[in-house]
């Protein structure tokens, strides 16, 4: 019955038994230690509105990605990795990052997290190319200093590769609709994929794969897509977390930090 299950899902022990990680804390606290290889990564952002870097995470990405493998075997959903606490220091320690010289507390974590196990010989890609945020005033979801309001961190827990599928971004200074504002008409060939590859050599602009424990920081107006991989025997799963931080004003956290 639905409700029997249920009751298991909720069940703390019930995950204790699946997987080696911890399942102890109440909620999450975002008390994140400082990141000391972070420097220049907002300076990134406003220049190309992302940033690639790897961080000295408390957890290790493989020992997660493994977590999410067996999940995924038990016919879970990746994101349901998210019940253990090692997946809370992946997104208090990307936070940390967040806030690295920034006025504390001006994006949050807003709760939309999203676990990925892509399997190529399924036939599994990323989302199509988008951004994540399409405002009325583009010029409104940034902050004074030129900070973004909305801004994702995708971490990559195992590496990801063309093989494998990796996480594609056009750079903002090849993308004329990322401050000007655009719309999604395909038809009219005004779109803004169209727009930013206008021609053959602007496709060289496209970025970017990442090795296990690298992280990728993109604003809400860049450009991005998942690949489609290779089907080959030989390649394995790409396994990756994403979570949002973005200003309350701007777009409110789904639950109350004060939430458990």
């Amino acid at each position: 019955p639905i409700s029997e299950a249920m009751q298991m899902i909720y069940s703390p022990q019930f995950w204790r038994n699946l997987s080696d990680l911890n399942i102890e804390r109440d909620g999450p606290d975002f008390k994140a230690r400082d990141q000391p290889n972070v420097k220049g990564v907002h300076d990134s952002m406003f220049r190309d509105g992302y940033v690639l870097t790897y961080p000295e995470w408390k957890s290790k990405p493989a020992t997660l990605a493994e977590n999410v493998s067996r999940l995924v075997e038990l016919g879970f959903a990746p994101s349901f990795i998210t019940v253990f606490d090692e997946v809370w220091d992946f997104i208090n320690e990307a936070q940390a990052i967040v806030n690295h010289d920034q006025p504390s507390g001006v994006n949050v974590c807003n709760y939309d997290i999203l676990a990925w196990s892509i399997d190529p010989k399924l036939g599994q890609a990323g989302f199509s190319p988008h951004r994540d945020r399409q405002p009325a005033e583009t010029s409104s979801s940034f902050h004074a200093n030129g900070a973004a309001k909305y801004l994702t961190c995708w971490i990559a827990l195992s590496d990801a590769t063309p093989e494998n599928s990796c996480l594609y971004v056009i750079p903002k200074f090849a993308d004329p609709g990322y401050l000007l504002g655009d719309d999604d008409d395909v038809d009219s060939g005004q779109d803004p994929m169209s727009r930013a590859l206008s021609d053959k050599a602007s496709y060289q602009d496209v970025r970017e794969p990442l090795k296990s424990g690298g992280a990728a920081f993109f604003t809400h107006r860049i450009l991005h897509w998942g690949s489609k991989g290779s089907n080959l025997p030989h390649v394995t799963p790409r396994i990756s977390l994403a979570v949002a931080f973005s200003d309350p004003a701007f777009e409110k956290p789904y639950f109350s930090p004060a939430q458990p």
